[in-house]
């Protein structure tokens, strides 16, 4: 799970470092895609107003990122020529004494190892104002591998766009709409336990099309969830796959519109098949969505003071095949929706909940020490999962919730517990492509 290609445009300008950048330039470079485009630009180094001419460009267009110290003719981060430190601070005044209106873009002055220069990332978000950014009386505007001036008609479709543009459509906010809520055991029968792992994603303000959920869309999902390692866990991919079942799993539509399509992943014949779901909803510039997978686990008995009856380790790895299924299936085809480069993309969600609600919680994978609120999971500070480097960054995150959790429930030697499950939970992850 390495970052995507998109990482640059969306990960917070402090988390932009130079590894970040050195994956970014090779992969462009591995795809033969360094080239400038109507979200790119590359600038050797800066002159006059040809740095602040682009940054107002992007800002009247669709947003995107200028890399000032590179050169396009030989994308190597590492021998890059760069530009002094202090061309950040050079950047910023002259965006406020040139650009009106005034605004400032984001800037990450990444150092080149070896040297006293840097790269400067300047990443520019798309100006919602009705009235577009000028410098020097002209309107700058982004063409896929240049900056021109914008025509007199050009200003008047410009704002006429800006005046109409969806962006004020309401938003989800991914946990409240997501967080299970008595949804998950409203099926027949409940789930032993319930991964969900939710996200959002937002496309650019112009001139990214509008976003719909039509057939094609909805096919390209389908086909997704049903090639996932989500569906490889569970048997629910391939007919050798298939655990002792009758009948080849089938996709199944519960709800489908232009702004929401939400469909599931089972035997329909089966009594107790596990499940894979999936909801996606679209509301103006914003795509959010969610991934469960609910398993029905066999019950053994077992003292009432120790876990519930879910395999333990089973959801381990539920977990990490979904956010899998997220990060490397679904996120790709939504940014593609918008262009290959999304504005932002929200940190994941994760929850558990199980036939036993003591369980329940939302899994925070960034602070051990912070929980919800016993006997109401859904209340509190829910923290997100961040970008991940690996699988087994993945799983290090998931070590020390859970046995944060195996102590709340009273296991007995809840450490060992922890390093056992974890050595069964990867032991599965391998076994998924």
């Amino acid at each position: 799970m390495a970052a995507q290609p998109w990482t640059i445009f969306t990960a917070d300008i402090d988390d932009i470092d130079a590894d970040l950048l050195r994956s970014f330039m090779r992969g462009q470079l591995a795809d033969r895609l360094f080239q400038e485009s109507a979200a790119l630009e590359f600038k050797r180094e800066i002159h006059s107003t040809n740095v602040v001419r682009a940054i107002a460009a992007l800002a009247n267009t669709a947003g995107g990122i200028v890399l000032l110290g590179v050169d396009e003719n030989e994308p190597d981060f590492d021998n890059a020529p760069g530009v002094p430190a202090d061309t950040a601070m050079r950047v910023l005044n002259q965006c406020q004494s040139s650009l009106t209106p005034r605004f400032s873009p984001e800037i990450a002055p990444v150092p080149i190892p070896g040297t006293d220069r840097v790269v400067l990332v300047i990443r520019v978000q798309a100006q919602p104002a009705l009235l577009p950014v000028a410098l020097n009386g002209q309107v700058p505007i982004r063409q896929p591998g240049r900056t021109v001036n914008a025509t007199h008609d050009q200003i008047l479709e410009l704002v006429a766009r800006r005046s109409t543009s969806p962006t004020d459509a309401p938003m989800y906010s991914v946990q409240t709409t997501f967080a299970p809520d008595g949804d998950v055991r409203s099926q027949d029968p409940t789930p032993s336990f319930t991964v969900r792992v939710a996200t959002a994603a937002y496309a650019r303000l112009a001139p990214a099309r509008t976003i719909t959920l039509g057939r094609r869309e909805r096919a390209t999902l389908a086909n997704i969830i049903e090639e996932s390692p989500l569906a490889t866990f569970a048997g629910l991919n391939a007919p050798h796959l298939v655990r002792n079942l009758s009948e080849r799993p089938t996709m199944t539509d519960d709800s489908r519109s232009a702004s929401r399509y939400a469909a599931h992943l089972a035997v329909p014949s089966e009594p107790n098949p596990h499940r894979i779901s999936l909801d996606v909803r679209v509301s103006g510039r914003q795509v959010a969505f969610a991934v469960d997978f609910s398993a029905n686990v066999p019950s053994t008995p077992q003292d009432a003071s120790t876990l519930p009856v879910v395999q333990r380790h089973d959801f381990i790895a539920a977990a990490g095949c979904a956010v899998r299924t997220v990060e490397d299936g679904l996120l790709p085809v939504v940014a593609s929706w918008m262009g290959g480069t999304p504005a932002a993309v929200d940190d994941l969600d994760c929850w558990v909940t199980t036939a036993n609600r003591p369980f329940d919680r939302a899994i925070d994978l960034t602070d051990a020490d912070t929980l919800p609120t016993p006997g109401n999971p859904w209340t509190g500070s829910v923290r997100q999962l961040g970008p991940l480097a690996d699988e087994g960054d993945l799983m290090a995150r998931f070590r020390a919730p859970m046995e944060r959790l195996y102590i709340d429930l009273q296991v007995d030697d809840e450490v060992s517990l922890v390093d056992l499950d974890f050595a069964r939970a990867r032991e599965v992850l391998t076994r998924v492509p």
